[in-house]
């Protein structure tokens, strides 16, 4: 390319401009990267954050990597991995970028606990077995030796399934003429044989442990594995019920080997298929040492008195060695030689020997003769030879049979209640027989006798049998029951005992309670309980009597009481009962520290009552009275009026409240809001709470039944008899208003009976049932409207009761019923006695009483609850609810107190 030149002007401001230096031109800034990696997993996700500036650069799922770029250099950025299943998250990290940096996140697969389940194999490390050796299925009793496995002496334990089993298989399901009994559904019902566990067996047989497939994980606690083969695929859902014990099943089986999950629970198990998070490790157990003893199937038998040699086979269990000592459990047979020293082995298991036996295998053990000698006398039945160890410990043995059918004798007690008292004498009758021909002089006599006890030993010819008294002679003895031992000796070492129980009573006392039945008590107030103490045994002097297991709120003071050997005192022991104490019987315990062993009947009955309150004289005729109840007290003949005069009595729990004479020897009584109505027929007066008396307007005649309250228009309904004659008479139903003397016939036409019979209000007086005696109608009274109507469900019924609503209620043959909606009737498997109506201030309450018993009903479901009350005299529905009940009780004096008691 040409220069072109540069003209004299240009060329001084390109020398001015270089004279003149130039500021330089700005640096780049520099900028950098964070690549953020994943490893172990495809997608994560991750949030990053600009710590500098607080922003978030990303936040979300990250696929397998991402790059931040365009950052500028010293940025702080943090980076927060998320959790993802299965895995296990890194930690979060802080990067300063003081250059392009790479962040790697790694993610760890979380492993599973234990093993996964295989149905064909079992495989893994044994904890708890030191050994080497063959590993087998084994059932409860029984080994499968078809699918062996290995268990190395490190540990490692390997078996395949891969052939039946050779065990004995059932059916899975319970099938017809079982005694279990299956609900649920099956597919089919396989043939299965069921295995708990493995058995590790040594290099010579021996079974040194067992092996369990415990679940860690996926199942309940406490599940092991089991393995079942199949004769068939199935699916069953369900449980066998064996008597209280029940098996649930959850099984999809695959003909061949399964594994299946056993959960165990109390009287129960399941067995269950076992889902893909089911995670096992396999656990091993040696076996208890202990040493097994065979002996010969066909027993020991003794014919004469020579010894009797078997062969006897030791199995050493458990790695037992050493030196053990032998005995036998019935006396007079003993073995040689007495001790034996076993050799140190390989562990073996307890009861191994079936299972090796069935195997085919021979086990190391030790095999030896043992010498019996016998010295007792003819017997028959098991022994157990006993093993002991070093220490005296028992560890083991075997079991057999001993017969002995050799000449001698045999012995039996005649007799029961061997008593012997002090300074006394006890006659025990024996009876010998012989035994192979055995004849000859036998000595009866008695061994282990308690201190201060004597025998008296007597001989007598045996030939076939012999009868013998066994006298004992007390002197001063410690009472107690004493296991003595009756002795027959014929020499010769021909000798047979029988062992006796012989009781030394103690000195004491016999309680019971004086009184028949249950002794009454009352909320609120004392009472006694009489009770007989007798002495016996010989015992006389001082004894306390207490009560015990009293019920809550009812305390007892002891008493001390001296008494005389074969003679009864009485003593009478103070009960006190709260206010609050529960109603009803309780059973309490006469005790005393002297009490006889063999002393009975020594419980009371409480009968705990309601509080009570003792009337002024007796109490007959009772009816409600705004507070309490009015009953007849008594009464005279009034010469001056010409007419017998009643006394009536207003009592309360707090006693006699007002007293007023009425006319006649049996005032009828009627409860109304303004007091009560007492008196014959058209001589009435009406009684206020305070006793004042206002005479009304003279009353009906000829009454054959009336209510004993009014109405809610204060009436009072009764059948009144109008004779006709020529001796004929019409029974009316009729309302009287007292108040005015007004008396209306109803001309209902219905059978009254001819003794009339009784009214029964509802609470509101609004309702009224009519029940005639002796086959008469039973009739519903609306007493507002005065309709009438006959109840033909009530045929029989001796008591009835109304409610507000109208619903009829009665009782028939000691048993409750109701009068439903529809006109059916529901019949209760339970009596109220003689119903008396609902409650007062409880409409869902009704009451009923007989002699002796108050029922309260519950009117909603039927239930009842009774109080014993003693002898009832009349039942009263309180005004404010609740009853009064009017008892007397029958004094020796002759006397008949009433009391009066308030129920709710």
């Amino acid at each position: 390319m040409k220069k072109l030149p540069l003209s004299a002007a240009m060329l001084g401001l390109t020398v001015l401009l270089t004279a003149c230096p130039q500021p330089l031109p700005p640096t780049p800034e520099t900028k950098v990267a964070l690549t953020v990696n994943l490893n172990g997993v495809t997608s994560a996700p991750v949030k990053v954050t600009n710590t500098t500036t607080n922003t978030v650069l990303f936040d979300g799922p990250l696929a397998s990597g991402k790059t931040f770029s365009d950052l500028s250099k010293d940025t702080v950025l943090k980076v927060e991995p998320g959790a993802v299943n299965g895995y296990t998250a890194p930690a979060a990290q802080t990067v300063t970028l003081d250059a392009s940096k790479t962040v790697t996140l790694e993610y760890q697969v979380v492993k599973a606990p234990g093993n996964a389940v295989s149905a064909t194999s079992i495989q893994g490390n044994v904890t708890g077995i030191p050994y080497a050796g063959t590993a087998l299925l084994a059932t409860n009793d029984d080994f499968d030796s078809q699918n062996p496995g290995t268990l190395s002496a490190s540990g490692t334990l390997s078996l395949t399934l891969t052939k039946a089993p050779d065990v004995a298989s059932f059916a899975l399901v319970p099938t017809s003429g079982n005694a279990c009994t299956f609900t649920g559904t099956a597919s089919t019902n396989p043939r299965v044989s069921l295995f708990y566990g493995l058995d590790i067996l040594g290099a010579q047989g021996d079974v040194l442990g067992s092996v369990t497939e415990a679940v860690v994980a996926g199942a309940p606690s406490g599940s092991f594995i089991a393995r079942l083969y199949s004769g068939a695929a199935a699916t069953i859902k369900g449980a066998v019920a064996c008597g209280t014990d029940t098996i649930s099943l959850d099984l999809t089986l695959q003909a061949g080997w399964n594994a299946v999950v056993y959960t165990p629970s109390d009287r129960s198990f399941s067995l269950s298929t076992p889902g893909d998070a089911v995670r096992t490790e396999l656990r091993g157990e040696m076996y208890k040492p202990s040493v097994t003893a065979v002996l010969p199937q066909a027993g020991l038998t003794f014919a004469s008195d020579a010894p009797v040699t078997v062969p006897v086979t030791f199995y050493q269990d458990g790695a037992f060695s050493g030196q053990i000592s032998l005995s036998t459990n019935v006396p007079g047979l003993t073995v040689e030689p007495a001790t034996l020293t076993l050799p140190a082995l390989s562990a073996q298991s307890t009861g191994a020997q079936a299972y090796l036996r069935q195997l085919g295998l021979a086990p190391q053990r030790v095999n030896t003769n043992l010498t019996f000698r016998y010295t007792g006398g003819n017997y028959s039945g098991p022994f157990r030879l006993i093993a002991k160890n070093s220490a005296g410990a028992e560890v083991g043995g075997g079991s057999s049979t001993l017969t002995v059918q050799r000449a001698g004798i045999s012995l039996s007690f005649q007799g029961s209640n061997s008593v012997l008292r002090p300074n006394s004498t006890l006659d025990l009758n024996v009876s010998a027989y012989s035994v192979g021909g055995f004849t000859g002089d036998v000595t009866f006599s008695a061994t282990d006798l308690p201190a201060g006890v004597t025998v008296t030993p007597v001989t007598k010819t045996l030939n076939g049998a012999a009868f013998a008294t066994i006298s004992l002679k007390a002197a001063d003895v410690v009472p107690g029951t004493y296991k003595i031992t009756l002795t027959a000796d014929g020499g010769n070492g021909r000798t047979a005992s029988t062992k006796v129980d012989i009781t030394v009573p103690k000195p004491g006392v016999t309680l019971s309670v004086s009184s028949y039945g249950s002794v009454a008590v009352y909320q609120g107030s004392g009472g006694t309980v009489s009770v007989d103490v007798k002495g016996v045994e010989g015992f006389s002097g001082a004894t306390t009597v207490t009560l015990a297991d009293l019920p809550a709120g009812v305390t007892a003071t002891p008493k001390s009481v001296t008494v005389t050997q074969d003679a009864t005192t009485t003593v009478q022991i103070p009960v006190q009962v709260a206010a609050d104490a529960g109603l009803g019987e309780a059973t309490v315990r006469l005790t005393s520290p002297d009490l006889a062993a063999n002393a009975q009947n020594t419980t009371a009955t409480l009968s705990i009552r309601p509080a009570r309150t003792q009337l002024s004289g007796s109490a007959s005729q009772s009816i409600r009275a705004t507070e309490g109840v009015w009953a007849v007290t008594g009464g005279q003949y009034d010469n001056t009026a010409g007419i017998y005069m009643s006394t009536l009595t207003r009592f309360t729990m707090g006693g006699a409240a007002a007293t007023a004479s009425v006319p006649g020897s049996s005032p009828h009584l009627i409860t109304t809001t303004g007091g009560v109505i007492a008196g014959e027929a058209t001589k009435e007066v009406l009684i206020s709470d305070a006793g004042t008396k206002t005479t009304l307007p003279a009353g009906p005649s000829n009454v054959v039944s009336m209510s004993d309250q009014t109405d809610s228009q204060g009436r009072v309904w009764l059948v009144r008899r109008v004779t006709t004659g020529m001796g004929g008479y019409t029974d009316t139903l009729s309302v009287w208003t007292p108040s005015t003397g007004t008396l209306q016939d109803l001309n209902v036409t219905a059978n009254y009976g001819y003794s009339g019979g009784q009214f029964i209000l509802s609470p509101d007086g609004k309702r009224a049932l009519y029940l005639s005696d002796y086959g008469g109608d039973k009739l519903k009274i609306d007493t507002v409207t005065a309709a009438v109507s006959k109840l033909t469900q009530l045929e029989g019924a001796s008591s009835g009761a109304i409610a507000n609503d109208g619903t009829v209620w009665f009782s028939t043959y000691s048993q409750l019923a109701r009068i439903n909606a529809d006109d059916t009737v529901t019949k209760f498997n339970t009596g109220a006695g003689r119903l008396k109506g609902f409650d007062l201030n409880n409409p869902g309450v009704l009451w009923g009483a007989d002699s002796s018993t108050v029922y309260r009903v519950n009117a909603s479901t039927g239930a009842v609850t009774s109080t014993t009350m003693g002898n009832i005299a009349s039942v009263v529905l309180a005004t404010s609810g609740g009853l009064n009940v009017v008892t007397y009780e029958f004094l020796v004096s002759g006397n008949r107190p009433s009391y009066l008691s308030y129920l709710k």
